[in-house]
């Protein structure tokens, strides 16, 4: 079976337990559930520049 990362992380965004999830998904581990996190952390997680000469903060794209 194969499960949508986006689906797991919109029911963990709708407050659903993880331990209701596993109950739908009796193929998923907690493991699994932890793995979606840290893929969806490292997604969104974008380098930063900062000018100090004009105090913005610039967000990049690499």
């Amino acid at each position: 079976m194969r499960i949508r990362v986006s689906d797991i992380l919109e029911m963990l965004a709708e407050n659903v337990k993880a331990s209701e999830i596993l109950e739908e998904f009796p193929d998923l581990e907690i493991a699994d559930i932890q793995a979606f996190l840290l893929f969806a952390a490292r997604r969104t997680n974008f380098s930063r520049l900062t000018s100090r000469r004009f105090g913005l903060m610039l967000d990049c794209w690499f």
